[in-house]
């Protein structure tokens, strides 16, 4: 992918399953990485930019200032950038990446676990979501006939919203059965249109690799290794301040994602409940309660300055 000239790259690495010595032979390669721009993009209005992307290949590279915010928000993928070693790097390492690595224990916090548990939770909410799909699929759309609805709305989704709100507020709302019961079956109806839409979503933009990985094991065995790749960065992390890389039970993230353990195995392994999970090494974690947001931004002007006064 070609950049903007004026994007002066400061770090630039492979990332995923070859990070994570998981890589297949036809494996992509992601490549992600952080730039400082020229003084027009900090200065006027004109021009703004906060990522680069492409998808084929994957490609994303960040401004320094929205890398620092996703670090002090630690965001599992963005932190891992900050423990990649040098073997991983694509270009020459620079001065502005040594003094990011340098500080980057201003980054880490116990937020952490609930980044990386929160991460988790959505692989597991495929794995299930996907499989349930898989062995149950929707028969039909859903229409409005089938809850008893005329054709036209009569409760509108923002007032749906609203009575929601309401409910959880504990205020009450005074409703007429009838206008309770229309209400609920419009709420049925929704919810079952956008599980729909979801299903039909999925089946459409299914890999087909993947597909068939579903198919024989019964669940998405590449969401299941990933899954289990974050319980052990996370809880590294957390209690050594450190993620290595490539992982150290990268045999065992294959042997998941191809297909070694049963689906109620899986589930057994999990325990079904990723937060028991971090909360058993709670008195184990080393990180500070929060970041250290004010030398992070220090550290953020500085190498902002450097650059704008070098350019």
């Amino acid at each position: 992918m070609q950049i903007d000239a004026r994007f002066k790259m400061i770090f630039e690495c492979i990332t995923g399953s070859y990070l994570y010595g998981t890589n297949l032979p036809d494996s992509d390669k992601d490549i992600r990485g952080v730039f400082i721009p020229t003084e027009e993009f900090y200065l006027g209005f004109l021009e703004n930019v906060e990522q680069v992307e492409s998808q084929k290949p994957d490609i994303t590279y960040w401004e320094i200032q929205k890398f620092f915010k996703l670090c002090l928000d630690n965001n599992p993928n963005i932190l891992e950038l900050l423990f990649v070693p040098h073997e991983f790097t694509t270009i020459p390492e620079t001065n502005e990446w040594i003094d990011i690595l340098d500080d980057r224990n201003l980054f880490l916090s116990a937020k952490a676990k609930y980044t990386f548990s929160g991460y988790a939770v959505s692989q597991l909410h495929r794995i299930k979501q996907h499989r349930e799909w898989l062995l149950n699929p929707p028969k039909k759309q859903p229409e409005r006939k089938d809850f008893g609805l005329p054709n036209t709305n009569v409760i509108t989704k923002d007032q749906i919203n609203a009575y929601d709100e309401l409910i959880v507020k504990g205020e009450i709302l005074e409703l007429s059965l009838g206008a309770l019961e229309v209400l609920q079956r419009e709420k049925a109806y929704i919810n079952t249109s956008k599980y729909w839409t979801n299903y039909k979503e999925w089946e459409k933009n299914r890999n087909p690799q993947r597909a068939e990985l579903e198919k024989k094991f019964g669940y998405d065995t590449k969401h299941a290794s990933h899954l289990f790749r974050l319980l052990g960065e996370g809880k590294e992390l957390l209690t050594t301040g450190f993620i290595t890389f490539p992982r150290p039970d990268a045999n065992e993230l294959l042997a998941i994602r191809h297909g070694k353990y049963s689906y109620d195995e899986l589930m057994n392994m999990i325990g079904g409940d990723i937060d028991t999970y971090f909360k058993s090494f709670e008195d184990k974690i080393i990180l500070p309660h929060s970041p250290n947001r004010k030398e992070a931004d220090r550290l953020c002007q500085k190498l902002i300055k450097e650059r704008l006064a070098n350019n």
